[in-house]
């Protein structure tokens, strides 16, 4: 009796690690509800995958997700900390969850793809573009202008926002 309520702890204990739940990395309520964002990045042998992923009110709202697959030099899909924000841009009580990635294969300092998203209830507004690389305040590579998806050529609040702060999370800075 004690050895298999023994065993069945180990069990559970065994799940509960290899499967632990992942808190929110950004919360926030406003009118629409209860928002949670989580950001993950994983990695299985070449291949990295970026999952951002939001629920509203528990239950699954949105998620965007990319990849580098078998990559032969130096991955690159991460995160801009400085894009991330929550902000009500329209004014309506409803908070919109930005952030940027960069996303590359590369082996030296050229210029990688950035993606900057503003998602509001539910719809991705995009802006692509490449970085601009500098070595000592002088432009090396990249630098040519975001492109916006459709959507968020038809909100000109959230391109005008999203424009202006283009230069600030698209730059890569060397000494």
């Amino acid at each position: 009796m004690k050895r298999r309520f023994l065993s069945r702890c180990l069990l559970l204990a065994v799940a509960a690690l290899a499967n632990p739940a992942r808190a929110a990395d950004y919360t926030w309520t406003d009118a629409a509800g209860a928002h949670a964002v989580t950001l993950a990045r994983t990695t299985s042998g070449d291949d990295v995958e970026l999952k951002v992923s939001a629920t509203l009110d528990g239950r699954p709202d949105w998620s965007v997700r990319d990849y580098v697959k078998a990559c032969p030099v130096d991955v690159i899909l991460d995160v801009v900390p400085a894009s991330i924000e929550m902000r009500d841009l329209l004014g309506n009580g409803r908070k919109q969850f930005l952030f940027a990635y960069r996303i590359g294969c590369r082996g030296d300092v050229s210029a990688d793809q950035v993606k900057y998203f503003l998602i509001d209830a539910g719809t991705k507004y995009v802006l692509r573009g490449e970085e601009t690389v500098t070595v000592k305040g002088k432009l090396v590579d990249g630098g040519a202008a975001p492109l916006p998806n459709a959507d968020l050529k038809a909100q000109p609040v959230f391109l005008r926002y999203m424009t202006k702060h283009w230069r600030a999370i698209s730059r890569r800075e060397y000494e």
